[in-house]
C-alpha cells in the first residue's frame, strides 16, 4: 500500500500533473526513458521537482536529459540514474531497514510518533557541514548518518509516509538560528498534520541549536512565530490555531516575570541546573530589558540555593524566544 501523502503535486497545472505521473512511473519502474507529448522544459522542471519532494523514497534520481523537437518541446525524458540500477536493491533495503525501527510506534498517537521521529534524528545524526551529494536525500539519513536540510526533511518525511502521518516537505529560505552563520539562506523542512490540523516542524534547526541536549524550538509551531525567520512561496496549508508546541504540552512557558519566578524556583528546587522555557507575550521577539528581568531573577532563585559564587550561562532563541540557562555553582 502506498501510503505517501502527495502534495507538489496538487501545486501543479494538469499539464504538469500528466507529466509528473509519467516520470513518476518511470523513476519507480527504473526504465531508461519515457516519450512526452510536446510539453514545455518548464513543465518538465516543475514536474520533476514536485516528485522529488513528495516522494523521498526516490532518492536515486537528482538529474535527467531531455530530446526536443523543432518547436523546441520537449518529446522524451532520460533520467539519469546516481547509482548502478543493480546495485540499487542493497540501498532500498538499507532504508526499508532504517524505517523499520519506527514500527514500535504504531501503537502511539500521531503527537507521539512525531516526537519519536524528532528524537531520532537528534539522537542519531549529525548535520553535515561538508554538503557531500547524498546529504541532500534520505541516504544522508540511513547510510552516512549525516544530512543537510533537505535530506534530513525527506527522511522525516518518507517516515511520517510509512506512520499514516500526512507531511509535506517544504521549501523556500530561513534566518538559521545559529549565531555564526548570519543572513538568509535556501533551507527545508516539514509541515505535518496532527488531529486534522497543520504544524511546521524544523528538524534540521533544532539539531544544529546544540549538541549537549534536545531542543524543541520548531517542534510543531505555528505560523505567527515560524514566519519571522522561515519563507516559502508554496502554498502551504492553513495552520492549526491551538498551541501544541513542545514547550507549551510539557508546561515550560512563562507570561510574566513573576510566572517566571515560580518556574525557576520550581526547577531549582528540583535539583537541576539547566532550564529551558518559552517566552510567552513577546511579539518583538526577545529585547535587553527581557534578558536583563530574566538574569535578575535567575540570580536572585540561585543565591537561595548556591552558597559563594556560581555561573550563569545564558543562551537564547530571539526568533523562537526560548531561552536555555546553564547554572554552575
Amino acid at each position: 500500500m502506498n501510503n505517501t501523502h502527495h502534495y507538489h503535486i496538487s501545486l501543479l497545472t494538469k499539464q504538469q500533473q500528466n507529466v509528473y505521473t509519467l516520470i513518476r512511473k518511470t523513476l519507480t519502474s527504473l526504465s531508461s526513458s519515457v516519450d512526452l507529448s510536446n510539453v514545455s522544459v518548464v513543465d518538465l522542471s516543475k514536474a520533476h521537482e514536485a516528485l522529488l519532494l513528495d516522494c523521498p523514497d526516490i532518492f536515486y534520481n537528482t538529474e535527467y536529459q531531455y530530446t526536443q523537437n523543432g518547436k523546441g518541446d520537449v518529446i522524451k525524458f532520460t533520467p539519469k540514474y546516481n547509482y548502478p540500477i543493480v546495485g540499487l536493491s542493497q540501498y532500498k533495503a538499507m532504508v526499508e531497514s532504517s524505517i523499520a525501527f519506527f514500527t514500535s510506534a504504531k501503537n502511539k498517537n500521531d503527537y507521539e510518533k512525531v516526537l519519536l521521529v524528532h528524537d531520532y534524528v537528534l539522537d542519531k545524526i549529525r548535520y553535515d557541514y561538508q554538503f557531500v551529494p547524498e546529504s541532500h536525500n534520505i541516504l544522508g539519513v540511513v547510510k552516512n548518518r549525516q544530512a543537510v536540510c533537505e535530506g534530513i526533511a525527506k527522511f522525516v518525511k518518507l517516515v511520517f509516509d510509512r506512520l499514516f502521518i500526512k507531511c509535506i516537505v517544504v521549501v523556500g529560505h530561513a534566518l538559521n538560528p545559529d549565531t555564526r552563520r548570519n543572513g538568509s539562506e535556501p533551507h527545508a523542512w516539514n509541515m505535518v498534520e496532527i488531529n486534522g490540523a497543520w504544524y511546521s516542524l524544523d528538524v534540521t534547526f533544532d539539531l544544529t541549536l546544540t549538541t549537549k541536549r534536545k531542543r524543541y524550538d520548531y517542534f510543531l509551531v505555528r505560523d505567527e512565530q515560524l514566519i519571522k525567520s522561515h519563507k516559502t512561496n508554496i502554498v502551504l496549508p492553513k495552520i492549526g490555531i491551538q498551541n501544541i508546541d513542545y514547550y507549551t504540552i510539557h508546561g515550560m512557558t512563562v507570561s510574566n516575570l513573576s510566572q517566571l519566578g515560580s518556574y525557576v524556583k520550581k526547577t531549582l528546587d528540583s535539583g537541576q541546573k539547566t532550564i529551558t522555557f518559552k517566552l510567552n507575550n513577546a511579539p518583538r521577539g526577545i529585547g535587553i530589558d527581557e534578558t536583563n528581568s530574566i538574569t535578575k531573577i535567575i540570580q536572585e532563585q540561585c543565591g537561595r540555593i548556591f552558597y559563594g559564587t556560581f555561573y550563569i550561562n545564558m543562551r537564547y532563541n530571539n526568533t523562537m524566544q526560548v531561552y536555555e540557562i546553564n547554572i554552575t555553582p
